[in-house]
């Protein structure tokens, strides 16, 4: 509990171990709240719990000082030594948080985001953050001492204080990336590293057997084998890396420690050669390869009909099949905004915010924030093909949207752009025949996106990304044909920004309408979510208190059309900015804000009334340290005729009220009596 109210995101670890309890641990981690984690922590079996630093956006320095058995020799762990190194070469680390592991190493929280790394700063100091995480103080793990004898010991808080910010030469060295040869000409049969993909390959590796110096079958040489399985299961070469060093090497005899040269080079050379000799399409033993037709060739089917063998049946997937247990859930990046192998469409007038926009999405989904008021689901890599600004221009408005944001540069490195003005993009040209596909363009463009890992592609604007005549729907098929097809090879999302047609920017428009955008009927069909910006009006000022002279700093988002999702009918508003830079210039940036109208204000401070009355009556009834049975409280309740919590029969129901109204509050809190019957207790506060 004192984790989750510091900010940080636990979830529940097997009893006594460092392994997740929960087989969904990160989405768990997400969703993290004091009742959910009630329900374990009052349980008889007295687990052990994980934090998942990422998701409240810090990393974690795991600096290993204690002793561990290494070819059955006890020997003694350097992190401090490697530590003491690093700070005499780029200056001490600022205090942070701070927790001792059993072994008498330590955990460092600050904050900021990397991808986990292991021995990059130094021998036996590693890094969490992204897709992985750390065990958390109060939780009991046995290690050993300095004779190989187990002992218990408990993560303990050493430096309860604010995390610091992560020094920017720590990032630097933590962001460097590195070279991997690719693996040649092997097409894959499926799309790698698919969520199904990567929970299929994290349950071969929990059970897989380890590698064990000296053993034969399943000596050294058996990292090969591991490193094919997770190529059949269409797990991408540089995920593989990722995946066995966080759930496969810790747990060899001994564990590959690539500061070391003969390990490293070992360890490379598997992954290599698995990735580069292996007979089987990658992929071929995902769910997908095994039901999915072989796909035609990419240009032929983008422009015309793909030519089969008369004898090669179409296949059928038969309905009564379906396994709901195997249904793989959607990829989504930005919740009701982007989502992986789809296309989304941003429609709004010249200059209204629409670039600034989509720029500060891209570092939410970075970050994991919520910058522009849209969930991130799924955190990833970011490229921006803005085809109007140079390179300069970009880096400019790229510094006022982190200065805004307070968000470091040196974090930022999964942002990639591209000025359009430096290199044209043209997707497709026009001639006699009708609309072709540029192939060179269109391949360069997936070459680019696998290569780099691109989880969402931004074209701003999509008008300059073609020569095709956009009022012309076959001609503007060919080109969201082409969008398609490249999210469907690379699974990556993309969003086109468009631009608002001269009816769709009149002030009788309705920003709800998708047919506002500029062009074909086709571009709006072909999209499976867009979405309008709008200027706001003289009305909407008014009810929201805004002077006539700042309207103009005002604009918001509205769906035009959702079919992954149900649309919404309310809106979310932006304010604009001026950010003044290093260099003395204005750039602009915007703000999520929240723009209730009158008649919503009055609901929400009925809301907070209610709220101020539902805590008056706990603390006449619950003194610190009490605790007392839900149906006790629900039955005086009643007396008192306590309008909040009044005409609640059942208990549950009437639990779930009660923690609305303390969702916001530490005092409280929900636990299990006698015959496991909810209570509700106070915390005794000195």
């Amino acid at each position: 509990m004192y984790m989750l109210s510091r900010g940080f995101k636990p979830f529940p670890v097997i009893e006594r171990d460092k392994r997740p309890l929960v087989k969904d641990w990160q989405q768990w981690a997400n969703r993290a709240s004091r009742g959910l984690i009630s329900t374990y922590a009052l349980e008889e079996v007295d687990y052990n719990w994980g934090i998942l630093p990422a998701a409240s956006g810090h990393l974690v320095l795991d600096i290993d000082s204690g002793y561990k058995l290494k070819n059955k020799r006890v020997i003694k762990a350097i992190g401090d030594k490697s530590l003491a190194r690093l700070e005499e070469e780029h200056g001490k680390l600022p205090e942070t948080f701070t927790v001792r592991t059993p072994s008498g190493g330590e955990h460092r929280y600050f904050k900021g985001t990397c991808r986990p790394t292991q021995s990059v700063l130094g021998k036996h100091i590693d890094t969490r953050s992204e897709a992985s995480y750390v065990v958390a103080p109060g939780s009991t793990c046995h290690t050993i001492d300095g004779k190989g004898n187990k002992i218990k010991g408990t993560y303990t808080i050493i430096n309860d204080v604010e995390p610091a910010e992560c020094p920017e030469w720590m990032l630097g060295l933590l962001t460097r990336k590195v070279e991997v040869k690719a693996a040649p000409n092997c097409l894959a049969v499926s799309k790698l590293d698919t969520e199904s993909n990567i929970a299929e390959a994290m349950e071969f590796l929990a059970s897989a057997p380890l590698c064990v110096e000296g053993d034969g079958t399943h000596g050294g040489e058996y990292l090969l084998n591991i490193f094919m399985e997770l190529r059949d299961r269409g797990v991408s070469q540089e995920k593989a890396k990722t995946l066995v060093l966080q759930n496969y090497n810790d747990r060899c005899d001994p564990p590959w420690e690539l500061t070391d040269e003969h390990h490293a080079s070992h360890f490379h050379k598997k992954l290599h050669n698995a990735y580069t000799y292996a007979k089987n399409p990658i992929g071929i033993k995902t769910e997908e390869a095994r039901t999915a037709a072989a796909q035609s060739d990419f240009m032929d089917a983008a422009i015309s009909p793909a030519v089969t063998e008369s004898n090669k049946p179409i296949p059928l997937h038969w309905a009564n099949e379906i396994n709901p247990r195997k249904t793989p859930k959607r990829k989504v990046i930005m919740r009701e905004r982007y989502m992986a192998g789809t296309v989304t469409a941003i429609v709004a007038q010249g200059g209204l915010g629409k670039s600034t926009l989509t720029m500060t999405d891209s570092a939410g989904i970075v970050t994991g924030k919520s910058l522009t008021g849209f969930e991130v689901v799924t955190k990833g890599r970011v490229w921006i093909y803005n085809l109007e600004d140079d390179a300069d221009e970009l880096r400019r408005r790229f510094e006022a949207i982190f200065k805004c944001h307070n968000l470091p540069i040196a974090s930022m490195g999964d942002i990639a752009f591209t000025s359009g003005v430096d290199d044209p993009l043209l997707l497709a040209t026009s001639g006699r025949d009708g609309a072709k596909i540029n192939k060179e363009d269109v391949n360069r463009l997936i070459e680019t996106i696998q290569q780099n890992n691109i989880s969402i592609l931004f074209l701003d604007p999509f008008s300059r990304c073609h020569t095709a005549k956009e009022n012309d729907n076959s001609e503007m098929n060919v080109v969201m044909s082409a969008l398609a097809e490249i999210t469907k090879r690379t699974g990556c999302a993309i969003c086109i920004v468009h631009h608002a047609s001269k009816a769709g920017t009149s002030k009788d428009a309705d920003p709800s309408d998708q047919g506002i955008g500029r062009g074909a009927s086709a571009i709006s069909c072909a999209v499976r979510c867009c979405q309008n910006l709008a200027e706001m009006k003289p009305k909407e000022a008014e009810d929201r208190g805004i002077p006539p002279e700042d309207r103009h700093l005002y604009f918001k988002l509205v769906d035009a059309k959702a079919n992954l999702y149900v649309k919404k009918s309310d809106c979310t508003w932006y304010m604009k900015k001026s950010i003044q830079l290093e260099n003395g210039e204005s750039v602009g940036a915007i703000e999520w804000v929240d723009l209730p109208s009158l008649s919503e204000c009055k609901n929400q401070i009925e809301k907070v009334d209610q709220g101020e009355e539902v805590l008056k009556f706990l603390r006449e009834h619950l003194s610190g340290g009490d605790t007392m049975p839900l149906g006790r409280l629900q039955e005086i309740a009643e007396q008192r005729d306590l309008a909040a919590l009044k005409g609640v029969k059942n208990i549950t129901t009437f639990q779930r009220k009660l923690a609305a109204f303390l969702a916001d509050s530490t005092e409280y809190y929900f636990t299990r009596g006698l015959k496991n019957a909810w209570q509700i207790s106070r915390e005794d506060v000195i």
